[in-house]
């Protein structure tokens, strides 16, 4: 594997790609304008920071596979690299503050709510609050969790800061927003619930019971995987129609779940982390890519 390769994936600059697909999908399938750059790198950052702090923390007691051999071999490096992208997150919000303050104070207290609620899921993900274990220990929760912070991030927060860039303007009707956020949900959660797959066995034998540790591979394949992707189309296709997309629009929006289902075929044969990181996740960034393609060249 070449080092390009493994900073990309296991570095987690390819999930910072994913959510500024997925971010500018949203601004594009809602029919608003595009968020300023600012956004968009301050979600990369923050993306790639958090993941990086889950594996840098881990790193120390844990090397059972290659993401954790190459976190604990690179510490002192990837130590330097949080700091630097953890300061440079604190110096976008400054300056995202300093020129929206006058928007920023007149949100309301739902708003405010909503921007919290996100970064205190995935703060709970990774870290016990007083008796509650950690979210990402609950294992039926887990991919639940995982697709609420992910939607949070790349369907709630590209609306909620465009509405501070432009006060006074509607983002749009309320419920197409709220369709297309739950096939978000529905279509990251199928994806996190397949990841587990990897590590069921595993998951298993250390007491947690995640989803595919429970049912086993194939049931969760056939039971719960294939009718959250299929459920979330059948959303997708909603949302589509209720915006007057043109059938090859469909067409084009369909071919991440038509390669999901491809990539679920003999599943449980697949042992290579970089299968999941590519294939599995690489789905969230097509599912951007073929969004944002569709709406703006159809």
């Amino acid at each position: 594997m070449s080092t390009f390769t493994r900073i990309l994936y296991f570095g987690n600059v390819f999930y910072g790609l994913c959510t500024v697909a997925l971010s500018i999908e949203t601004n594009l399938q809602l029919g608003i304008t595009l968020n300023r750059p600012p956004f968009y790198l301050l979600i990369f950052l923050a993306t790639v920071v958090y993941y990086s702090r889950i594996y840098y923390n881990t790193s120390f007691h844990f090397t059972g596979d290659e993401r954790s051999a190459w976190f604990a071999k690179h510490r002192a490096l990837i130590r330097r690299i949080l700091l630097t992208f953890s300061l440079a997150i604190a110096g976008v919000i400054v300056y995202i503050a300093a020129k929206n303050y006058p928007a920023l104070l007149t949100l309301s207290p739902t708003l405010w709510l909503l921007l919290f609620l996100v970064p205190i899921a995935g703060l709970l993900y990774t870290i016990p609050i007083f008796s509650f274990r950690k979210l990402r220990h609950v294992g039926w929760l887990k991919p639940f969790v995982i697709g609420f912070v992910w939607v949070g991030i790349v369907t709630l927060f590209p609306v909620l800061f465009w509405q501070v860039r432009n006060p006074g303007q509607p983002a749009g009707s309320l419920l197409p927003a709220l369709i297309f956020w739950f096939q978000n949900l529905l279509f990251i959660s199928s994806l996190a619930v397949v990841f587990d797959i990897k590590d069921h066995t595993t998951d298993k034998a250390h007491g947690l019971i995640t989803i595919p540790a429970k049912l086993g591979v194939h049931n969760t394949v056939t039971l719960v995987v294939v009718p959250l992707a299929a459920l979330s189309f059948i959303v997708l296709y909603v949302f589509l129609q209720l915006q007057g997309r043109s059938f090859i629009v469909v067409g084009i929006q369909l071919i991440p779940y038509i390669l999901l289902l491809l990539c679920l075929r003999n599943i449980s044969e697949r042992k290579n982390l970089l299968f999941y990181l590519a294939a599995i996740d690489g789905l969230m960034f097509l599912k951007g890519v073929c969004g944002i393609l569709s709406i703006t060249f159809l």
